[in-house]
């Protein structure tokens, strides 16, 4: 497997843990009470899933997801209830697809088998069997346990830094929220300094500032802030950017027939997880990148990899 391949699955096994997280949350709320947010955020998350595998060609996990994406049709248009073994369903779906993702990453084969509950997913899908007897039948198709090195609920290991002739990056992070900033940096302190804006007007006056003498390497800011948001503070980055680059050409008295951008790479986050927010966020105010809240250490890490930053 070449390092781009080892990248970008990097990237879906770290995308699927945090797609599977947030699923187990809307199940919990699904279980309690008819969430229609939590309801339609559980059908995108199979099919986001669904579709991501397909393209990698896992195919197994594709078909699962399929299939667990066909019973949260049933849920959305209210022609079946969200029952104990529903949600029991649902969460074996989720189980089986988070060690099927670890196994097909690390190029294992299969160590289980999920014939059974796909077959009891599509039966209740399909109408043709009661959730009752469907759960029965999945419960015998057992999972063996997962061996340790596999755990999805180990700790992340620590990132091997790659540091280039600059030396540790200077990090600025924009987060009005306290409990993401702090986690932000935390994810973000292996990789060099960090210092801290909470709201667009201080990311933009701390940014002009390190432009004198230590500009900053990587901007982490939030799109949704008070007083600024991210699209106009990063907008105005930019500009910053293009007016000390020419100030600091004029002064030196360079004449050169080219000119090489030295920019910041600036990656936008939100929790709104809708491929239209990636677009506008990247091209509204020349971000490089678009990460989805909760952001996870493996995710951000293969970030700052394509822009040669760790």
């Amino acid at each position: 497997m070449n390092d781009e391949m080892k990248e970008i699955y990097e990237t879906f096994a770290a995308e699927c843990a945090d797609h599977v997280r947030k699923a187990t949350d809307y199940i919990l709320q699904i279980e309690e009470s008819k969430d229609e947010e939590a309801l339609n955020g559980l059908f995108r998350t199979f099919h986001t899933i669904k579709g991501n595998a397909r393209m990698l060609e896992f195919n197994h996990i594709g078909e699962l997801a399929h299939s667990a994406e066909n019973v949260m049709a049933r849920l959305r248009n209210g022609t079946l209830a969200p029952s104990k073994q529903v949600v029991d369903l649902l969460l074996a779906a989720l189980d089986s697809i988070s060690i099927l993702v670890s196994e097909g990453v690390a190029g294992e084969e299969d160590s289980i088998a999920t014939e059974a509950l796909m077959a009891s997913l599509d039966a209740v899908a399909a109408g043709t069997e009661s959730p009752q007897n469907a759960r029965i039948k999945a419960k015998a198709e057992t999972a063996p346990p997962v061996s340790p090195k596999r755990d999805r609920e180990q700790a992340p290991s620590a990132p091997t830094v790659r540091r280039d002739e600059r030396g540790p990056l200077n990090i600025l992070v924009v987060e009005d929220d306290f409990l993401s900033r702090k986690t932000l940096v935390a994810m973000l302190k292996p990789y060099g300094t960090c210092d801290v804006a909470v709201d667009g007007n201080e990311a933009i006056e701390a940014f002009a500032r390190a432009l004198e003498d230590h500009p900053y390497d990587l901007v982490c800011m939030d799109i949704m802030m008070p007083r600024t948001d991210g699209f106009e503070a990063a907008k105005q980055i930019r500009t910053a950017e293009m007016i000390a680059a020419v100030r600091k050409m004029k002064e030196a008295g360079i004449k050169t027939d080219y000119y090489e951008r030295k920019d910041a790479v600036v990656i936008m986050t939100s929790s709104l997880d809708d491929p239209e927010n990636y677009v506008n966020a990247c091209y509204r105010c020349g971000a490089n990148a678009y990460l989805v809240k909760p952001i996870l250490p493996d995710t951000l890490r293969a970030a700052l990899e394509r822009f040669a930053l760790a």
